[in-house]
């Protein structure tokens, strides 16, 4: 009587839920199947929303602060003002004296601050080793600064820095004990020396009583920080302040990570349509039951609102129960392969915390809304159908399937054969998304195999391992002359190693030369002419954006005087500056190992040679030398910088021993090795033995897994979105081989009172799922292959294959390996998963399953 009242939508659930009880297999599958449909849309948003957060995490570690805005050069007051803005959620701050000032520290900014626990973790200055200050004359440094300034990682050491107060006055010197110190990035340029309150306010006041406050904080709304910092200062009345925003929420790096994002978001269009046509599919197996319910319901009054309500019940009830444990199970997954897959693709290791539960929420509304677009697809065109026009509609399938076409003898491959006329569109569905599956999926493999690590390695690196003293170990480092890390016995423990193939060292020692006339006219003519393509420009013009480097020239230029750094090269360093084409003379090994003889560095160029030329003859260290040869300068080698004097400068390379005959007091700053074939682990275990907090060891191998990382990163989005339709084309698929089955129950128990055998049975369902695997193999495999073969060397001949930073150490490999990969799935699935589905059946007796279920 509800449905009669044409209101009850009551009634409708209640059908519906009836129907999916009488069918326990079918709604088993269609749980499974919306089960997989969440757990795909969890792990796809997930990822999304995982990548966008190590991109803006990488961008927070190089900016160096988990602060929003950083205000510095405050007073006491606007400190105080700033801090409790309505706008800010916290502060923290950092009361700084002066910063360090040792010559060595010049590419950095080192502030002698009051140790401040809270500014401390917003820096990730914090000491892992050790502890913040407590007692005067204590200090914390960050190992870098200890690095370059020669000093060891060890707490309880006396150490002498040098530094200016902001008050003005000549620099420092002050002894402090080294209570705490921690790692930081490279790439940091500010830092801070942490010292005691008692030493700050002592200090302080013996130095004039000036000092600088650096506030660092977050707000409650963070946007445009920007225009928000401008209009905290603004609502203040604060002028003359200098701010600087975290990276992480730089618009344009914002936009930059979005754009990542972006490509990994096609992955879930895949996911909609994978969802999609696996719930769809699945619902048309009992389309035929479902029919024959909707005529009877209809013909009792049933309306078209209460169609709508019984197919999108259908889907949804079922959906309900298992999206959650679907959502649980992709989230899951993430956890355990998540962060590891994001680390190999960015490089950045994120925490799970960090994640917003916006992915789950959006994972959950997008499983929900494709059951029920394919509840709708599939059943709710029958809402403004009448009884007599449904029947029409089951009449013409049922006399369509049941049409003979073969006039022969039926034998159990005929019967087999016949299958393919039914259901022919979720075959093809199916068929389609393994076409496009194994496009993709071989097409990113051919990308991936074809990149050569060799090329790489070989292009790239000059030796296996490199040791550098540590003071400039990176870009952001002067050398450190004095810091002796690199003792020369070290180096020649190395060079009798018997795992050592390849051995050599370079030595730096940084002078001030005199130029000849005829060496300062050659300079100064090269570079105040134009180059080629320069519109003119000459090329001293060409470098006006360093002003230093300019400094140098016109010192040249007006005195003859100019900076010099002298390398100490020999073996595989000598190689490095021998790496490219001579710009004049010739090399002779003998004659240059007599220390007589030393090679100009100059500019790579051909038009012209911007250093001593050969046959010329330099004055240093009161020896006059002779020009062997002209070398391009080679830039890869020895690691960190000179100081800001040597911008300009012009070099010269010699033995080691005519360089410590000069500069007895010439230190080793790097060490070059090649290992002999299977010597690597030897000289690992050297290098354990004779570790040092000084050294710092590059290894060719770790390098080579930055760039697999890289690779893999490249592969990725593409790798994923193949994986995703691959997963869609198998278990549409695998619902078609199993429907077959599990539809068919009452014919098959038909086939069997007629007098079919138990093993005529198995080998029909055998050769149908063999049928249907063999037209999907021979229908696709064989296009995907030509396709791969045509499609990847046609783009691997066009620009669009070296895009990425690493796509010049390329070497074309095609392979048909993941085409065989899915091949051999499908023909699993077509073998066995039929045989499996008719046991199931089979439980029941062959009255029971022949018996029509209300």
């Amino acid at each position: 009587m509800g449905i009669l009242k044409n209101n009850n939508r009551a009634a409708c659930i209640r059908l519906a839920v009836k129907c999916l009880k009488s069918a326990k297999i079918h709604t088993f599958f269609l749980g499974a199947s919306v089960f997989l449909t969440a757990l795909l849309y969890t792990v796809s948003f997930c990822m999304t929303d995982g990548i966008r957060a190590a991109y803006l995490l990488d961008d927070q570690v190089e900016y160096g602060s988990a602060s929003h805005i950083i205000f510095s050069g405050l007073s006491e007051d606007q400190a105080d003002r700033i801090s409790v803005h309505e706008s800010v959620e916290e502060s923290a701050r950092m009361d700084s004296l002066g910063t360090l000032s040792d010559a060595v520290l010049e590419y950095r900014q080192i502030y002698l601050a009051k140790a401040d626990a809270d500014y401390a973790q917003t820096q990730s200055a914090v000491p892992t080793e050790g502890r913040m200050p407590r007692a005067e004359g204590e200090i914390a440094l960050d190992t870098l600064t200890l690095d370059s300034l020669g000093l060891p990682h060890r707490t309880g050491e006396t150490v002498y820095l040098a530094w200016t107060p902001f008050s003005g006055g000549e620099s420092v010197r002050s002894a402090f004990t080294l209570c705490g110190f921690w790692d930081t990035e490279s790439a940091h340029t500010e830092s801070c020396a942490w010292i005691s309150e008692d030493a700050f306010s002592n200090l302080k006041e013996i130095y004039g009583g000036s000092e600088k406050i650096t506030l660092g904080v977050k707000l409650y709304q963070p946007g445009d920080l920007e225009d928000q910092a401008e209009k905290i200062l603004s609502d203040l009345g604060i002028e003359g302040i200098s701010w600087s925003t975290n990276l992480a929420w730089n618009p344009a790096r914002i936009a930059a990570a979005e754009q990542e994002t972006y490509e990994y978001l096609v992955a879930v269009v895949f996911v909609i349509l994978c969802g999609f046509l696996l719930i769809y599919n699945l619902l048309l197996i009992a389309l035929r039951e479902r029919l024959s319910l909707l005529a009877s319901v209809k013909s009792l009054g049933m309306t078209p609102a209460q169609t709508g309500v019984f197919s999108s019940a259908l889907v949804l009830i079922p959906a309900v129960i298992v999206v959650p444990f679907g959502i649980l199970a992709g989230f899951l997954i993430f956890i355990l392969n998540g962060p590891d897959f994001l680390e190999a693709m960015t490089g950045v290791r994120i925490s799970v915390r960090t994640l917003s539960v916006l992915p789950l929420m959006l994972a959950a509304l997008f499983s929900l809304l494709t059951a029920w677009a394919a509840g709708r697809a599939a059943l709710g065109r029958l809402r403004g159908k009448s009884p007599a026009q449904i029947r029409q509609i089951l009449e013409r399938k049922t006399a369509f399937s049941g049409r003979a076409g073969n006039r022969g003898k039926v034998t159990v491959f005929r019967l087999a054969l016949r299958s393919l006329r039914v259901r022919r569109g979720s075959l093809f569905a199916a068929a389609l998304s393994l076409l496009l599956s194994s496009l993709l999926l071989g097409a990113m493999y051919i990308r991936y195999i074809s990149y050569d690590g060799d090329y790489y390695a070989a292009e790239s690196f000059l030796s296996d391992y490199s040791l550098i003293d540590s003071s400039c170990a990176s870009d952001y480092q002067r050398y450190n002359e004095q810091a002796g890390n690199i003792p020369s016995a070290l180096g020649e423990e190395i060079r009798a190693l018997n795992c050592v193939e390849e051995y050599g060292e370079f030595l730096t020692h940084e002078v001030d030369l005199q130029a000849d006339d005829s060496l300062r006219n050659l300079v100064v003519d090269f570079y105040d002419a134009p180059f080629d393509g320069a519109g003119g420009m000459t090329r001293k013009e060409s470098m006006e954006g360093d002003p230093e480097w300019i400094q140098g020239l016109e010192k040249l230029e007006e005195t003859g005087t100019y900076r010099s750094v002298l390398i100490g090269a020999d073996g595989l360093a000598l190689d490095c500056a021998l790496y490219y084409e001579l710009l004049s003379g010739s090399f002779d090994a003998e004659r240059f190992a007599s220390g007589d003889y030393v090679l100009a560095v100059g500019a790579s160029s051909a038009e012209g040679v911007s250093a001593a030329p050969a046959g010329s003859t330099v004055v240093i260290g009161g020896k006059t030398f002779t020009v062997m040869a002209t070398v391009q300068e080679w830039g890869i080698v020895p690691s960190g910088r000179n100081s800001r004097e040597s911008a300009f400068c012009l070099n010269y390379v010699m033995p080691p021993a005519a360089l410590k005959e000069l500069y007895p007091e010439t230190n080793i700053r790097q060490i070059m090795v090649n290992t002999v074939p299977g010597g690597e682990a030897e000289f690992e275990s050297f290098l354990s033995e004779n570790s040092a907090d000084g050294i710092t060891v590059s290894r060719r191998s770790e390098t080579m897994d930055n760039f697999w990382r890289e690779v893999r990163a490249v592969v990725a989005v593409g790798t994923l979105t193949g994986i995703l339709l691959l997963a869609a084309g198998i278990l549409n698929f695998l619902n078609v081989t199993v429907s077959r089955v599990f539809a068919r129950y009452r014919e098959f128990a038909l086939y069997q009172s007629l007098g079919m055998q138990k093993n005529q049975l198995r080998r029909l369902v055998l050769y149908e799922g063999l049928i249907y695997a063999g037209v999907c193999i021979l229908g696709i495999l064989p296009l995907a292959a030509v396709g791969l073969k045509y499609g990847m060397n046609a783009f691997y001949n066009s620009d669009l294959a070296y895009l990425s930073n690493n796509d010049w150490a390329v070497t074309y490999r095609y392979s048909a390996a993941p085409l065989w990969i899915i091949a051999g799935i499908i023909l699993l699935i077509g073998a066995f998963m039929p045989q499996i589905c008719l046991s199931v059946t089979e439980r029941q007796s062959v009255v029971d399953r022949i018996r029509y279920k209300e």
